[in-house]
């Protein structure tokens, strides 16, 4: 009888942790492994509410000059565009952007003379963060998990007219994208 009725408790303990084990399975689909995208992180846009394309002022300072100051005091490893390691003298030249142009002296005999331009870009420049992500989806739940790998910070800038975007180094904040 004792040997029936362990045998019958060894069996249910089977069953329930078996059955426990299945409902940690990840019924989610990824949706994509990789997906990069700008979100605008200060607003331009006087018809909005402030906080459509915006974090508020002191917070988003506040990111951003963390970022800034754990990778420039080497805390935080910086990346480039390919995922190779920069150490921080490169992000300090990443962070001086010099423009060479030729002018034209305003007095006779209007000579050309040729001048260099250098900017610091300094964190209140930066205007949007560039996120690299993996995406699941639950079709149950209809719920979205973004699984953050990397982040930029990206200025815009005039180049020939046009309004473009640089981004300044990443940060990876999940390694685990370097080893695929």
């Amino acid at each position: 009888m004792k040997r029936i009725f362990f045998t019958l408790m060894v069996l249910g303990f089977i069953l329930v942790f078996t059955q426990c084990d299945n409902s940690k399975k990840d019924n989610r689909t990824i949706i994509t492994k990789k997906i990069q995208y700008d979100v605008p992180i200060v607003n331009r846009e006087p018809d909005y509410d402030w906080w459509i394309k915006n974090i508020e002022g002191s917070d988003r300072e506040a990111l951003v000059n963390n970022i800034f100051d754990r990778v420039l005091a080497g805390d935080v490893q910086a990346y480039d565009y390919f995922h190779k390691p920069i150490n921080v003298d490169a992000v300090k030249k990443i962070l001086v952007d010099t423009a060479y142009h030729t002018l034209v002296r305003p007095i006779q005999p209007f000579n050309e003379y040729d001048t260099m331009i250098i900017h610091n870009i300094e964190p209140n420049q930066v205007s949007l963060l560039r996120f690299l992500e993996e995406w699941k989806y639950d079709e149950n739940s209809l719920k979205i998990d973004k699984r953050i790998y990397a982040i930029s910070p990206v200025i815009e800038m005039t180049v020939n007219g046009k309004k473009v975007t640089r981004p300044l180094f990443w940060i990876y904040t999940d390694d685990s994208i370097l080893k695929k």
